[in-house]
């Protein structure tokens, strides 16, 4: 199973040989320098082929250059190395044949809608590449469009969606005629558009963003809130949150009917749920612990109880109150936005859907979200395990 990916590629520094898998690894000399590398056996000899550099050669050309080799060398024939690719493969056109680049696959998708008539008017033929080429080719340069994250096209629409909602909607319409040609051509499984447009909200009106950690600091702080003189409940409703990436709404109310603690799971029932669907959280042994020091803490049917409410159940203030006590400059809220960096950084785009059904948001066009009933339920315990050994750690 390849182990790297575009991001991974892109922060590496560490000299040696990394493996991508199949014989093909990306080897970094101590001057920086990133070359393609294809170990393979040919005529009873061990050869080890350079595939060409970082980042002339992304990791899909890369991974299509080795995949050659190997169906060379199983038909008897000699492998090739780079300089040889290119002298044996008439350079493509764009068009027809375009590399897994963003840049290329618009292009490409843009010649499609001319070429299919749906994109006959002259002025909105120049619209569209115009638009394309001053927003969109900058940011994404060099950029293999599986390597886009839906963050990513939320930080660059939302300022224009706001001052320029026309400007906005064309490029999202630019953003979904990529992303689909992609997906139907197998360079991408999910499109990193979805749910972008629900996240904007109405024009001129930004969402308020949760203030947030960099999840890299997340354990520290939980450890300072855990030396606060906030109530056991409070506290502990705080680490569950971070565990698990549930609301606040949504612990606040627990009650200790929608556990199975033996099978790890928590049922929140849909009424209590954002969208209203229910929502099935994996829970892993660090949430088992704290579940289990609030049923020896409290005799009460509601989870994290509180004296000082009417309802017996916290108050927001009681979980916002340990940050500002500590000086925390984020609010629970946030923490799921630190787990969901630190899951798209950890496990890359191969797991985007199971984190977003960690944070129970939808994903896919409404017709997708008909026929697509996956919960990815053993990719989400893996990711919550892993998460929650990473605050240990």
């Amino acid at each position: 199973m390849p182990k790297l990916d575009f991001q991974t590629i892109k922060h590496l520094e560490t000299a040696g040989r990394h493996t991508d898998g199949d014989g093909l690894s990306l080897l970094i000399k101590a001057t920086g320098r990133k070359n393609w590398v294809q170990r393979l056996h040919h005529d009873g000899k061990r050869r080890d082929l350079g595939l060409g550099s970082f980042p002339d050669v992304g990791l899909s050309l890369a991974r299509d250059r080795a995949r050659e080799n190997r169906t060379l060398v199983a038909d008897g024939k000699a492998p090739l190395s780079g300089q040889m690719f290119k002298a044996a493969t008439p350079k493509p056109q764009r068009i027809s044949e375009p590399t897994h680049l963003f840049e290329d696959i618009a292009r490409a998708a843009h010649q499609h809608l001319i070429a299919s008539g749906r994109l006959n008017n002259p002025k909105n033929k120049s619209n569209w590449l115009n638009r394309a080429e001053k927003y969109l080719f900058p940011v994404f340069a060099g950029i293999e469009v599986d390597a886009i994250t839906s963050g990513q096209l939320l930080d660059l629409l939302e300022p224009i969606h706001n001052a320029k909602p026309e400007t906005g909607r064309a490029l999202r319409l630019i953003l979904k005629r990529t992303f689909n040609r992609a997906k139907v051509r197998g360079i991408i499984k999910s499109n990193p558009l979805d749910g972008v447009a629900e996240e904007l909200g109405t024009p001129g009106k930004s969402k308020v963003r949760m203030k947030s950690l960099p999840y890299d600091q997340l354990a520290d702080a939980l450890a300072l809130i855990d030396e606060t003189n906030s109530s056991p409940a409070a506290k502990a409703a705080i680490r569950l949150m971070a565990l698990t990436g549930v609301r606040g709404a949504e612990v606040k109310g627990a009650v200790w009917s929608e556990f199975d603690l033996d099978g790890a799971t928590w049922e929140i029932p849909a009424e209590r749920m954002k969208m209203r669907q229910g929502h099935t959280v994996p829970l892993s042994k660090q949430a088992l612990e704290v579940l289990e020091t609030m049923r020896e803490t409290y005799d009460d049917e509601i989870v994290f109880p509180s004296v000082l409410s009417t309802n017996g159940k916290l108050s927001e203030n009681a979980l916002t109150r340990p940050f500002k006590l500590c000086q925390i400059q984020a609010v629970p809220h946030g923490m799921r936005s630190s787990f969901r960096t630190w899951a798209a950084e950890t496990f890359g785009v191969a797991y985007r859907d199971a984190a977003e059904q960690v944070l129970a948001h939808k994903t896919g066009s409404a017709i997708e979200q008909i026929y697509n009933r996956a919960e990815y339920m053993e990719m989400r315990r893996e990711l919550l395990n892993a998460w929650a050994d990473y605050l240990d750690g």
